[in-house]
């Protein structure tokens, strides 16, 4: 590992410590992504095992027929537009949505909860850091209307999962990077 190859990598020191301070700093950030990613699933899973709805047809029915449509709009051939077609786990996978979606509304209606602006920034930051002209793509965000709501609403979805987690008893588990990175 000389000078040049730790520039060829994206440090402009050149320098083997700066390499390891940013793998280090990037291996932190996966870790807390994953972390957080998991919580929220465990968060999700114990609201609708404690959240039995009996829900509207029509939400289930609407949220189906978005389900498939986004099934749709990525599939690129026939062929997968076709493999797509079995819709035996949407109408689960919609119920799910439906349920969640009446019971965080449910948390943050009852909480006051608004998506607070600077963790709508942060947010649209760090998805426009893996573009070549974040900056660009920062104003894409703030001049798209329908695309700052659906940040926004992940933001206040994130703010409802804080304001359980503050109630919540949590169990904190040593483990190391491999086993988050590579769950068998």
């Amino acid at each position: 590992i000389d000078e040049e190859f730790v520039k060829s990598l994206g440090v402009d020191s050149g320098e083997v410590s700066d390499l390891r301070d940013s793998l280090k700093g990037n291996m932190e950030q996966e870790v807390e992504n994953i972390i957080r990613a998991q919580v929220k699933q465990s968060v999700m899973d114990e609201l609708l095992k404690n959240n039995q709805l009996t829900l509207p047809k029509i939400m289930v029915d609407q949220e189906i027929e978005r389900l498939q449509q986004s099934k749709d709009n990525r599939a690129s051939t026939p062929e997968e537009l076709s493999a797509d077609d079995e819709s035996d786990g949407d109408e689960e996978e919609a119920r799910r949505r439906v349920t969640l979606g009446l019971v965080l509304a449910e948390i943050i209606k009852k909480h006051e909860l608004t998506a607070d602006p600077e963790r709508v920034r942060e947010t649209i930051n760090g998805l426009a850091q893996s573009y070549q002209s974040p900056e660009d793509v920062v104003n894409w965000y703030y001049s798209n209307e329908e695309q700052l709501k659906s940040v926004e609403h992940m933001v206040l979805e994130d703010q409802a999962i804080d304001t359980i987690l503050a109630s919540a008893t949590i169990t904190e588990e040593v483990t190391d990077f491999q086993s988050i990175t590579n769950p068998s």
